[in-house]
Formats: structure tokens, C-alpha cells, sequence
């Protein structure tokens, strides 16, 4: 059965917002089920779902008639209008809060909730209100999901703990995109982005262009690592690649062979895992031993020629400003302008270019102490001081690839070649390594 019910709350009762007519039961769970429970219905929106989520009054509407659907009665409406409910939420929702305390002291049956992230963001505090839930008997009713939820039922009060993992993850992805934007935001500088082009800003500077080049440097590494590394075992698996396909390689347990191999997923080279860690990270520690390598390793990125190239670049475009602005004002003919773009465009270009060169970070800043390594075995000692997703990284940074080449005899106890491996150095022009 679907009912429509269109719903207007008074100013006693609940939040007082009056709704449009919303549809009950759109997934035709059972009507009655429960029947006589007495409910607590809550509404939540915060200030950024104002444009696309669903206002306190809707919910609250949607609500009123599910009850009446089920035959419920309403014993108290609760609403947050305006708050968020993660842990970033600086202000206390104060009816959340009241709702709590009388779930602790028995005043209802049942929950009514238009979504599990209406409830709480925080993983922690939606695992207390589950907790109280099953200590208390009180049943959770989901609208978004169709059903009533008893957490005293293991599995129903599994399907609601993962709610409040993916809504806490959820908030988390959220934070960081904000602080990411915000850490890239030219506004900290003084500087306003129209149309392409930077504009000097009217407002004085949030931070120093030394730091701010210096955040940039950061969140554009290239080596960057966006995600967790997860349980990497092994130092070359999906680092290395097969020659034939081109697939990273991973680790593998051959049928009757002894040890762990490299190998793609077709099937196309196997080699011979303990074997091709040691020759690597033997290049690695030779490699950084080198004094020409190591100098610039070490070289620290001057945040000051940063400063001094993008100034030139907004001088250059200063310079073309006026040009255009002497043309509008009919000082200076089309051709003219003609020549000054022709003249001025490829100096803008080049003069960006060589700013963006000198934001690019090194990805073995501090793996090279500020005195000289010249020792081998020094060197095998820091690299082994290293967390296993930091080797992934210097090896990336290094090498410009490693592949493995498929074996021209194969067999068991086929000696390990160290002519199949093609590992060459990066140099200064080599693009960046992709981060997988």
C-alpha cells in the first residue's frame, strides 16, 4: 500500500516547519509492524546540505506519516537545523543531545530517522547510541532504507555500525578535500584568479609566499602518497612491471618451486623475488653513494627564487595589462598590440614554466643526511631504516622504470638472471614516475 499524506506541523509540536506532500512506505515494508511502539522522531540538516538535501520540515513530515503508517505514536520530534554532526561540527546540537537523554531514561520505543548520517557522522558516538539502543530495547527505523532495525540482532546492529563507518569515512573525505582546497587557494597570498589570469588582490596576505610555495611543493609531489599504503609486503610489487604487457607484477607461490617470485597476472615472466630485491636495493645504495647524486639530492628547493620567478611572471603580465589597456584607450594601433603579444606571450609562457620547475618537490628530501655518505653499507643501513612504502618511493624517484623481461630458458632451477631486469636511472628530464 502507498499513502500520500500531506502533513503541516503546528508550533507545539515538533519543529513547526510546514512540507510539501511526501510519499509513505516507498518501499512497501510491512504496515503495522511494531504496531502501538511509542517514537521519537529526529531531523538533521546541516548548513551545507541546504541545497540538496532534505530540510528538517521534510523530514519531519516524512516522518509523521510513517509513524501514522505504522500506527505509532509520536512521543517527541527533535530537530537540528543548520548543524553538522561529524567531528569537525564545531557547534553542540542541542536537541541531539536532549534526544539522548531521554533514550537513556526510557522515554520512547522506537527512532526514526530519515538517514544514518543524519544521526552522527562521529564513529564513536553512533557506537554509543547503538550501544544505549540495545541496552535499552529501542528499535531504529531507517526511512532511506525501508525497515526498522532491532541491534539487539547482531546482524541488524552490524548493518548500522557499518552505516557509521562508511558516514565517518564519508566526513573524513569531505575534510580534506575542503583543507586541500583551501591550502591551494591563491586568496592566502593576496592574489585572485579570473579567467585564467592572477590578478594582485586589494587585501593584505595571509601567509608569506615562502610558505605558501611551500604547500604548494607539497600537495603536488608527484610521490606523493593520496591513499594509505595499506599491507605492502613486498618492496617491488606494483613497482616493477612485466616487459611483454606492461601489468605490475606481484608476488607469487609457483607450484613446486621453493620461495616467492614476481610475476604478472597472465603469467608472462616470473623472477625470482628474493633475488631481484637484492639487486635493486644494491643499485639504490650505490647509486645514492655517489657524490654528484647525492648534491643534488640534498639540494633544498629555495622557496626565494620561487617568490622571484612568479614576480616575474606577474611583471610580464603587468606589462601586457598596460599594453591593452593603451590599445582600448587608442594610444597604440592593433599591430602594435600584434607585435607586444607576439613579443610578450612566449616570455609569459617561458617565465611560468620556470616557475612551476622550481615548485617540483624531491621525493628523497632527507634521505641523504646534510653530511656525505660514502660508505655502501651506511647507506643499506638508512635504506633499511625505512618504512616499506618509503622504499616504494625512492625507488620511484630513481628509477624511470623496472621491468622483467620473460626468461629464454625456463625450468626449475633456472639460475636468476640479472640481464632480464631493465631498470634505468631517471634523469632531470624524465617525466615523474606514476604513483600506483
Amino acid at each position: 500500500m502507498l499513502l500520500r499524506v500531506r502533513s503541516r506541523s503546528n508550533g507545539n509540536d515538533g519543529c513547526g516547519v510546514s512540507s510539501e506532500s511526501l510519499s509513505v512506505n516507498p518501499y512497501n515494508w510491512p504496515i503495522g509492524e511494531h504496531e502501538g511502539a511509542s517514537a521519537a522522531i529526529y531531523a538533521r540538516r546541516s548548513a551545507d546540505d541546504e541545497k540538496r538535501g532534505r530540510s528538517v520540515g521534510e523530514q519531519e513530515t516524512a516522518g509523521r506519516a510513517d509513524c501514522t503508517a505504522h500506527r505509532w505514536s509520536i512521543k517527541d520530534v527533535y530537530c537540528d537545523d543548520g548543524y553538522g554532526a561529524s567531528r569537525f561540527s564545531g557547534k553542540q546540537r542541542n536537541e541531539w543531545a536532549r534526544l539522548l537523554e531521554d533514550l537513556s531514561a526510557g522515554q520512547f520505543d522506537l527512532l526514526w530517522i530519515w538517514e544514518t548520517s543524519r544521526g552522527d557522522r562521529e564513529l564513536e558516538r553512533w557506537a554509543r547510541l547503538l550501544n544505549v539502543c540495545r541496552s535499552r530495547g529501542v528499535l531504529i527505523h531507517v526511512y532511506t532504507h525501508g525497515r526498522t532495525y532491532d541491534v539487539g540482532n547482531a546482524r541488524d546492529w552490524r548493518a548500522l555500525a557499518e552505516d557509521g563507518v562508511d558516514n565517518a569515512y564519508e566526513s573524513e573525505k569531505i575534510s580534506l578535500r575542503v583543507r586541500r582546497s583551501m591550502a591551494a587557494n591563491d586568496h592566502y597570498v593576496a592574489r585572485r584568479v579570473y579567467q585564467g589570469q592572477v590578478y594582485a588582490g586589494v587585501w593584505p596576505p595571509l601567509v608569506e609566499e615562502e610558505t605558501f610555495a611551500a604547500a604548494q611543493r607539497v600537495l603536488t609531489d608527484p610521490a606523493r602518497h593520496r591513499t594509505r599504503p595499506g599491507k605492502a609486503r613486498w618492496l617491488l610489487s606494483w613497482v616493477a612491471h612485466c616487459d611483454v604487457c606492461g601489468e605490475p607484477v606481484e608476488v607469487r607461490a609457483l607450484p613446486r618451486r621453493p620461495g616467492r617470485v614476481y610475476g604478472c597476472r597472465r603469467g608472462h615472466a616470473y623472477i625470482d623475488r628474493e633475488a631481484l630485491d637484492e639487486v635493486i636495493i644494491a643499485m639504490v645504495c650505490v647509486r645514492l653513494v655517489q657524490p654528484d647524486v647525492y648534491a643534488t639530492l640534498s639540494a633544498q628547493p629555495d622557496d626565494a627564487a620561487v617568490v622571484q620567478a612568479r614576480e616575474q611572471v606577474q611583471t610580464l603580465k603587468a606589462r601586457l595589462e598596460e599594453y591593452y589597456a593603451s590599445a582600448a584607450a587608442g594610444r597604440l594601433s592593433p599591430t602594435g598590440l600584434i607585435k607586444m603579444e607576439e613579443q610578450l606571450l612566449p616570455m609569459i609562457a617561458e617565465a611560468e614554466q620556470a616557475a612551476a620547475a622550481l615548485t617540483l618537490p624531491s621525493a628523497l628530501r632527507g634521505f641523504v643526511p646534510d653530511s656525505g655518505v660514502t660508505d655502501v653499507a651506511d647507506m643499506r643501513a638508512r635504506w633499511d631504516a625505512l618504512s616499506l612504502p618509503a622504499q616504494k618511493d625512492v625507488l620511484r624517484t630513481l628509477f624511470e622504470r623496472i621491468t622483467i623481461r620473460r626468461a629464454t630458458i625456463r625450468g626449475r632451477g633456472t639460475a636468476f638472471d640479472p640481464d632480464r631486469v631493465d631498470a634505468p636511472w631517471r634523469t632531470p628530464d624524465s617525466s615523474p614516475a606514476p604513483t600506483v
